[in-house]
């Protein structure tokens, strides 16, 4: 297997075709088929946020392991690699749409949405049980709407689709040091992260990635400083060292292979890269995966 299975809706092999693509299942439905064990795997341009309203799951986000207990949600970004094993009876919701359907209009909405696109989030709701009741509602409506269809259902979607998220992004907002630092620098970090996703195997340096987003290098680094506690040099070499993490633990493909799809022209520069950021060889690694 050269990388973690890919799915549309897991379990099945159909590709998405429709960029507006959207569904929504009880987490039960599908879990309960599997005996409450979904098996690591990845939607390639598509966004699933699993809802978590009542039981425990164990979540696997890349090579990482979550234990959660509901009510909490989880974000899951295009081509994370994810998996669960949850609690028999667990309940909830799956949400699974394009990422096209959330970025094609540039518009407010679709700019406060960004860091749920962006890095896998897991959002704990029992702090905020007025926003969880919130959540929970927008779901069944959703639910209800897309099983008995009326006129205007495509805006009512919209409308109830673009609710839920950005209810779940002010959380995310309020998670990150209580909503600090201004509404531009935030979007000016979203901005980041989205050219990022595009050019990491690129291996632009800071001043390209700024010349790029109309800022100079300093203010964007300042607004990482602020916003992440990290260099923005820091987040563009994490971003390099997941997809290491990914390709290592998914594929089959020798490490020198790996080093040059991430665009290193020299492996063992890529070991040391690796080594330096995570303490131990891309080998060795492999190995304990």
């Amino acid at each position: 297997m050269d990388r973690a299975p890919e799915f549309t809706l897991y379990g099945e092999e159909s590709s998405v075709t429709d960029a507006a693509f959207l569904h929504l299942e009880l987490l039960s439905s599908r879990s309960r088929r599997f005996d409450w064990e979904i098996a690591d795997h990845c939607h390639r341009g598509l966004f699933q946020l699993l809802c978590l309203l009542d039981g425990e799951v164990k979540a696997r986000i890349d090579d990482r392991e979550y234990p959660l207990s509901g009510p909490a949600a989880i974000c899951l970004p295009p081509a994370t690699v994810h998996g669960f094993s949850f609690l028999e009876e667990a309940q909830g919701f799956v949400l699974t749409v394009a990422e096209s359907a959330l970025t094609h209009d540039p518009d407010q909405a679709s700019a406060l949405l960004r860091p749920l696109l962006q890095t896998p989030r897991l959002v704990d709701l029992r702090r905020d049980w007025p926003a969880r009741e919130r959540i929970e509602s927008l779901f069944g409506q959703l639910l209800a709407e897309l099983h008995w269809p009326q006129r205007g259902q495509d805006l009512m979607v919209d409308c109830l689709l673009k609710a839920l998220l950005l209810m779940l992004a002010r959380l995310v907002d309020e998670q990150d040091a209580g909503g600090g630092g201004p509404p531009a620098e935030r979007d000016l970090l979203a901005r980041f992260h989205a050219l990022l996703e595009e050019r990491y195997r690129e291996h632009w340096d800071i001043p390209r990635y700024a010349d790029a987003l109309c800022v100079t290098a300093s203010k964007l680094n300042r607004a990482s400083l602020k916003l992440s506690r990290k260099t923005a040099f820091a987040l563009t070499q994490e971003r390099l060292m997941l997809e290491a993490r990914r390709m290592l633990a998914y594929s089959a493909w020798p490490i020198s292979r790996v080093a040059y799809d991430l665009g290193f022209n020299d492996p063992a520069y890529f070991c040391r890269c690796f080594k330096r950021q995570l303490g131990l060889p891309p080998s060795e690694f492999r190995n304990k995966t």
